[in-house]
């Protein structure tokens, strides 16, 4: 992580142009290379790419958020739960798992529902990190699912959490 604020500035300015960037994959590289920085001021820029036309930049600016660990951003997370890809809706899914957090249950928890086994997976994997006995109760809900994937993953997060408590 950048200590210094002066670096922290210039760094934060050089890669918000690089957000702008005609070319999908710079604007891409900039978003992950911006969570990795850890850069707390960098998700008001990383945000309004949620809707990039490109699913790469939107699967790296998720990663990056998520990276930054921020509560505060969650509310704006939690728009992309919309998304037509199931890549950029599994990287939302993520991202709130590292973000952790009650709200960030909530939102996981509808993850739940989601068509696609590779969302409920990640969903459920990210509600074993920072699940709550209470979590647990509603996974047992899930056990059931079609997929074996979502299965193993719900079955380890009744484990993680059962850990814990």
């Amino acid at each position: 992580m950048i200590q210094s604020l002066e670096n922290q500035q210039m760094i934060l300015g050089t890669f918000t142009q690089a957000l702008n960037d005609a070319k999908p994959m710079i604007r891409a590289k900039a978003a992950e290379t911006l969570g990795k920085l850890g850069i707390a001021a960098s998700a008001h820029d990383l945000l309004p790419l949620l809707n990039d036309p490109d699913r790469e930049v939107r699967i790296q600016v998720a990663q990056a958020l998520g990276n930054l660990r921020n509560p505060e951003i969650i509310p704006q997370l939690s728009f992309a739960l919309s998304d037509a890809d199931p890549a950029v809706r599994a990287a939302i899914a993520e991202a709130l798992g590292k973000i952790g957090g009650e709200q960030a249950i909530d939102y996981l928890l509808k993850f739940l529902s989601d068509a696609d086994p590779l969302v409920r997976a990640r969903a459920a994997y990210a509600l074993g990190q920072i699940g709550t006995e209470e979590t647990l109760l509603l996974l047992l809900n899930y056990v059931s699912d079609p997929d074996e994937d979502v299965r193993f993953r719900i079955v380890e997060a009744i484990g993680e959490i059962g850990a814990r408590g």
